[in-house]
């Protein structure tokens, strides 16, 4: 019984060993490359067109400013026929204030977007 315990410890301690050495000395697996750097990868890829790139955002800027356009127009419409259902000699509704003031707003942000 001691015999084959020795054996035992024997052979684990021998595996042991050989795998310690194996892996202080390079005999076994290879070591995986190191990961890419994604940075690396887009210095040497071409950049895209700068024309198009311009050209795309002017394109973008477009679609925005006349979508603001639309809707500072269904505003003022909106405010053109609440105005002629009440009565605005007394006083003004706090409504109809409020939405002037998101008229002044947009148009304000249209003035910008337009001078660039």
């Amino acid at each position: 019984m001691q015999e084959t315990r020795r054996n035992f410890v024997f052979a684990i301690t021998l595996a042991t060993a050989s795998l310690a050495f194996a892996q202080k000395h390079g005999t076994g697996m290879p070591k995986p490359p190191p990961p890419a750097d994604p940075l690396e990868k887009d210095k040497k890829a071409p950049g895209p067109d700068p024309q198009s790139a311009i050209r795309a955002r002017f394109q973008q800027n477009e679609r925005e400013f006349r979508s603001g356009v639309d809707r500072l127009c269904q505003m003022a419409e909106f405010l053109r026929d609440e105005v002629h259902l009440t009565r605005t000699k007394e006083v003004l509704s706090l409504q109809m204030y409020k939405r002037m003031e998101q008229i002044e707003r947009l148009v304000k942000q249209l003035k910008s977007s337009a001078k660039g």
